[in-house]
């Protein structure tokens, strides 16, 4: 059973505050029953035991990250917070190790993503997105090995050790995660993730600032903190906004503003605009041209194989 939000109320409701459970629908429109939302997290908490039990065991670090994490994190009930999948990040080192695991376990193996070096596996009927980046490919200059290193290697909420990112880790990846596909089409959960995390007690607008200015994301992130602080009236990211300052690329930095604050118009043009705009979220150029030439080259591949 997977939970998701139908194409139509994805964009329109991107920009909407976090509501009553009826506000969230799966795909045939239907409002989502607070128990089954329960119902899949125990599903994919076992399923992610299994993973965490079969990586430790061949000595590789993975990190939970976005809702199967936040979900118990940042709101009172994990009912509150709808997935349709389970994201865990590796270090870039060890995914031909996971794929190894994946096999010699016999899940399945639903991609094998060798453009953007990610896994797609399924385990007990969930399934798993196993990425080694921050964003997509070329995003952010943030590394995952050492995102890893910084974080805390932990039993607690999944029984197994695995390790918990730092607050501002999460929060970086969380921002990325929004911009990740098309600027502005993210489910409204996932925009809801990031005005929790700034309200934690150990979150401190200047070092994620600064995390940002060394993974080359201060850009993007500032057009996201003025976003939330403007719309959602979050005084913290109002105050990672400050933190920022003065970002490299004003002009990328209020596109993506503008973008972030107006509902899809769900024309090719638009789309395809709110995509590059994602993408080109690092100030670097050669890793903005990376992210480019990735999503091209995975784009002529999709293509080609018809």
């Amino acid at each position: 059973m997977v939970l998701a939000f139908t194409d139509n109320d994805r964009g329109a409701r991107a920009n909407e505050p976090h509501g009553a459970h009826g506000a969230y629908r799966d795909l045939a429109g239907r409002p989502i029953d607070p128990h089954a939302i329960v119902a899949i997290h125990s599903q994919a908490r076992f399923a992610l035991r299994v993973l965490l039990e079969a990586l430790r065991a061949r000595r590789v670090l993975a990190a939970p990250v976005k809702g199967i994490v936040t979900a118990g994190w940042l709101y009172p009930s994990v009912s509150e917070r709808p997935i349709s999948d389970v994201d865990v990040r590796v270090a870039p080192s060890a995914l031909d190790l996971v794929l190894a695991i994946a096999k010699q376990n016999r899940w399945t193996i639903a991609k094998n993503d060798d453009v953007y070096r990610s896994l797609e596996i399924v385990i007990e009927g969930v399934t798993f997105d196993i990425e080694t980046h921050f964003g997509a490919l070329g995003m952010s200059s943030l590394d995952t090995t050492a995102a890893l290193a910084r974080g805390t290697r932990t039993t607690e909420t999944f029984g197994v050790e695995h390790c918990r990112l730092t607050v501002h880790d999460h929060a970086l990846l969380l921002a990325l995660n929004v911009l990740k596909d098309r600027v502005g089409e993210s489910a409204p959960w996932a925009v809801e993730d990031l005005v929790r995390v700034a309200r934690e007690p150990t979150f401190d607008p200047d070092k994620l600032a600064a995390i940002a200015w060394s993974a080359a994301n201060a850009s993007a992130l500032w057009a996201i903190a003025t976003w939330l602080s403007e719309t959602r009236a979050s005084a913290p990211w109002g105050d990672v906004a400050r933190a920022i300052g003065s970002v490299p690329r004003e002009a990328y930095a209020t596109r993506v503003r503008e973008k972030l604050a107006k509902a899809s118009s769900r024309t090719a043009l638009d789309r395809a605009e709110r995509r590059v705009l994602g993408r080109s979220a690092s100030d670097r150029i050669e890793q903005r041209a990376k992210a480019l030439a990735t999503m091209g080259r995975w784009g002529a591949r999709r293509l080609l194989a018809w």
